[in-house]
């Protein structure tokens, strides 16, 4: 009964935000889910991730319609689903004298900030947490197996096939496996590295199409400089903010260094609690799983960033887990008051997002309804539409003004005439200028060839649309 109660509350507060505009990574999953199966297996090679949650998205979209909240449902039940989960993984390792800090542990991931944020994200991060946490579950299972009974194990590698197939943070949660029962229980090798080829067997068919992305996977730094730090380079700024982001979820104080001060604050705070769950042997389990995950994860952002503290959602039950056994060790009122501190920081966290308009996901339904209009066009500084106003304004004619990523068209001067000639309206995307045009050069063109500047509208997230309209 009471899994189910924090299922109930845990899908409604992913709920209250569900209905936002997609932004643009978003829109890339929907215009990958929109392909038709035939092509569907080799596009996708154009994208840095496995199929399984894209294939999930294709099928459910004819289903849900254009309602954002409706299409977001999958997303938002995986991550509903892993409170329980993940009070069902506490239960077993606490055990019954710490029964009811499982229950304190479900209740902070449930109403966690940046869990309800990436559960409601029309992305595979929920999904990728859910089959983690699945996959936890059934190897401490199968670690207390006393009757040599095979079932908790073969379930462990259907989840674990799973997760290979929907995220590759995944293989970081799977090699902080390897480590736990490298460390922890020996005997258990076996079995578990039986597992692990099975999975690796079944994922062969897909091993191609992952060499092919690994190998165009440095493209975007190459091209676009500032593209390393946005994806999370190695650095103490990008570890912080795993931890503080964990924390306080999208929160970003406009003062630079009282931000820092609090990322430093927290970051010592978790630093604390690693020590006290150490102190017992049921921490053990969520601070290998954590910190080997970061530590591969590190090692890795050596050859290509990936510190993005998105990409490891997976690990955000890690976290609250070390915090709650952490605290369970400490003398009850110092306990209780620490749990309260939490639970309010985490509301706290949630309270500003939804208070804070600015904080939510950028506004490409806003932008669709502002160059929808008749006779217009609009000119975007990238090689093609942005994906989400593929799926906001169909309709509407674009000009992608680059040939390729920070490279103008060669053509620019001979067909940019051509498609403006006729139009009433013409729009200007500023988004991602920074990274691919920084000299704006076809806002220079324009007042340059003498179109005369109307209106510049800034959307929440997407930035400047400016409008122009053709000289007389």
């Amino acid at each position: 009964m009471g899994s189910i109660i924090l299922f109930i509350f845990s899908l409604i507060l992913r709920l209250i935000s569900a209905n936002q505009s997609f932004w643009l990574d978003e829109g890339a999953s929907i215009m990958f889910a929109r392909l038709p199966l035939f092509s569907f297996f080799t596009s996708i090679a154009g994208d840095f991730h496995p199929p399984l949650y894209y294939l999930i998205l294709h099928f459910w979209l004819p289903l849900a319609g254009r309602t954002e909240w409706l299409i977001r449902l999958p997303n938002v039940i995986f991550g509903a689903l892993c409170i329980p989960v993940f009070y069902w993984l506490l239960k077993q390792v606490l055990g019954k004298e710490k029964k009811r800090f499982a229950m304190i542990g479900a209740v902070l991931l449930m109403v966690n900030p940046l869990h309800i944020y990436y559960s409601a994200e029309l992305r595979m991060y929920s999904l990728n947490a859910l089959l983690s946490l699945f996959s936890w579950l059934y190897l401490l299972k199968a670690l207390k197996d006393k009757n040599n009974d095979h079932h908790p194990w073969r379930i462990f590698t259907i989840f674990t096939v799973l997760n290979f197939y929907t995220f590759y943070g995944s293989f970081f949660n799977s090699l902080a496996q390897f480590l736990f029962i490298f460390w922890q229980h020996r005997s258990k090798l076996k079995p578990l590295l039986i597992c692990n080829l099975v999975a690796v067997i079944l994922f062969l068919p897909w091993l191609p199409t992952l060499l092919k992305q690994l190998a165009g996977g440095g493209y975007l730094t190459k091209v676009l400089p500032g593209w390393s730090e946005l994806s999370g380079n190695l650095s103490p700024k990008s570890l912080g903010l795993i931890m503080a982001k964990f924390t306080f979820g999208r929160i970003t104080l406009a003062n630079k260094s009282a931000y820092a001060i609090f990322v430093a604050g927290i970051s010592l705070y978790f630093l604390l609690c690693s020590y006290l769950a150490s102190l017992s042997k049921e921490g053990r389990v969520f601070l290998v799983w954590f910190y080997s995950s970061i530590a591969i994860a590190i090692l890795v952002s050596l050859r290509t960033p990936i510190l993005g503290y998105w990409r490891y959602i997976f690990l955000l039950p890690a976290f609250i887990a070390i915090i709650v056994i952490g605290l369970s060790n400490l003398p009850q009122t110092a306990a209780n008051l620490n749990i309260f501190l939490v639970f309010f920081v985490f509301i706290l966290g949630n309270g500003v997002f939804l208070l804070t308009p600015g904080l939510h996901r950028e506004d490409w339904r806003s932008a669709a309804q502002i160059i929808s209009k008749d006779n217009s066009i609009s000119i975007v500084n990238f090689p093609d539409v942005f994906a989400p106003l593929k799926f906001y304004a169909s309709g509407v004619y674009f000009y992608p003004d680059q040939i390729s990523l920070g490279k103008m068209r060669p053509d620019l001067d001979q067909s940019l005439p051509l498609v403006l000639k006729g139009k009433t309206s013409i729009f200007v995307f500023d988004y991602l200028s920074d990274l691919s045009d920084k000299k704006r050069s076809i806002l220079r063109w324009l007042k340059e060839a003498g179109f005369k500047q109307l209106a510049t509208r800034n959307v929440n997230g997407v930035g400047f649309i400016y409008e122009f309209t053709a000289p007389k």
